[in-house]
């Protein structure tokens, strides 16, 4: 892998729930992947207690008697709702800080509702005193609270696949790829696949094209700009309103499609675009129909991989390491700081934050306000974690991580993994 790595891009600490995980299988058909799901339970060392009280809001331990106050962060997520699932990430963030010693972070949860997120702001900000959020900033009720993160300027640092053109603000660091470029790389592996098909038929029958269908939201105007600065030929866009269905733009099927949404509208538009009849064309020398189209997914919001199982074959973007020891040493740090918790891919994304996070406050020291997490977050740039490409962060580089890696998934389960990818830097950046 590249030391110079991409997707990930920065702020220090807000309501960072929205970080997905790894929802792997099978030991003897994928070894690289199954580890994440097969394997024995037992850790290799005893399991630790758990960092935090059990209960839908958890909150700190308190420093002991005599010695610094611990610096606290706050995180706000979905621990219930239709998105319950997403508060893995902070849980498994939150026991690794607490592990780790160098400061705690206090959870509370949004219930999946956007009305929840500014109160409970508040309340971390007023009554724990927080110094700086943690947050996941792609789900709409995180979305619902960058007003007030950008009234109040509290320093926020968060790990996702987006980071809003409203969040560039300096007290705001992230540690993903941009949105755009991944979606661009993600474009481009599509082109290449379109171009094997079409040659490996030499051509017959003729191509219906590729569609890239989007959802109009925030999310999705950055991911097809980037898809569009990738400069495929012949392509059809359908925009959709969310929770809205759109028509197809053909009765017969594309050659392939792009789809740019939430996992419930991925496994939506592809059931529709895979429902409609393949191209086929019968002459007096040639006969045949083309195959089943190709379906890749930019996917926004915090997912984890069995919630893409309806679709057959699709193929995504990630930015998580995801080898067989990596996955092993995962499972077995997730036993013992939350013997509870399965194994996911937003588990191992809680993880990587968690890792980023406990990093970011041993360098920042005991009682450090603000402005000294933005400092020690700042200070990242070429550190090495197992679970992410190397971080690249400076104190004007906004796209720390520079490479992603095209996943196949087989009914929710990676089957194949390319070598990391170069993701461009967004135009105006140097």
């Amino acid at each position: 892998m590249s030391r110079r790595s991409r997707p990930a891009v920065g702020t220090v600490l807000a309501v960072f729930a929205t970080v997905t995980a790894v929802a792997l299988g099978l030991a003897l058909v994928l070894p690289a992947w199954a580890d994440l799901w097969s394997g024995p339970r037992t850790p290799s060392t005893p399991p630790s207690a758990p960092a935090t009280p059990q209960g839908p809001e958890r909150g700190g331990t308190s420093a002991a008697p005599g010695t610094a106050p611990l610096t606290r962060l706050g995180g706000i997520g979905p621990l219930t709702g239709p998105r319950a699932n997403v508060g893995a990430i902070l849980r498994v963030t939150q026991a690794l800080v607490a592990r780790g010693g160098a400061g705690e972070v206090v959870v509370r949860d949004d219930g999946s509702m956007p009305l929840r997120t500014i109160p409970a702001a508040r309340f971390l900000e007023h009554y724990h005193r927080i110094q700086a959020f943690l947050s996941p900033l792609e789900t709409a009720p995180v979305a619902s609270l960058l007003p007030y993160l950008a009234h109040t300027k509290t320093p926020t640092l968060f790990l996702s696949t987006t980071i809003s053109q409203r969040l560039t603000a300096p007290h705001v660091i992230g540690f993903p790829p941009t949105g755009a470029g991944a979606t661009q790389v993600l474009a481009e592996a599509m082109q290449r696949a379109v171009d094997e098909r079409v040659q490996a038929r030499r051509g017959e029958p003729s191509s219906q094209g590729v569609w890239v269908i989007w959802a109009d939201t925030e999310d999705g105007r950055d991911r097809i700009a980037g898809f569009r600065r990738a400069g495929l030929a012949g392509l059809t866009e359908v925009s959709v309103q969310p929770e809205r269905h759109a028509p197809l733009p053909a009765a017969v099927a594309p050659e392939a499609a792009l789809i740019i949404g939430t996992p419930a509208q991925v496994v939506q538009l592809a059931a529709a675009v895979l429902a409609l009849p393949p191209a086929c064309v019968a002459t007096e020398t040639i006969s045949g129909c083309a195959q089943p189209p190709a379906i890749f997914a930019a996917v926004f919001e915090p997912f984890d991989w069995s919630e893409l199982a309806p679709v057959p074959r699709l193929v995504v973007a990630d930015w998580l390491r995801t080898d067989a020891a990596t996955l092993a040493w995962h499972r077995t740090v997730l036993q013992q700081v939350l013997p509870g918790e399965r194994p996911s891919r937003l588990t191992l994304w809680g993880h990587a934050l968690g890792e980023v996070t406990d990093e970011v406050l041993r360098r920042a020291g005991p009682s450090a306000d603000g402005t000294k997490l933005l400092a020690a977050a700042r200070s990242l740039r070429d550190w090495q974690s197992r679970l992410l490409p190397a971080i690249t962060l400076d104190a004007r580089n906004r796209w720390p991580i520079e490479h992603v890696a095209i996943v196949t998934l087989t009914r929710g389960q990676p089957s194949e993994r390319s070598a990391w990818l170069s993701v461009p830097r967004p135009r105006g950046e140097p």
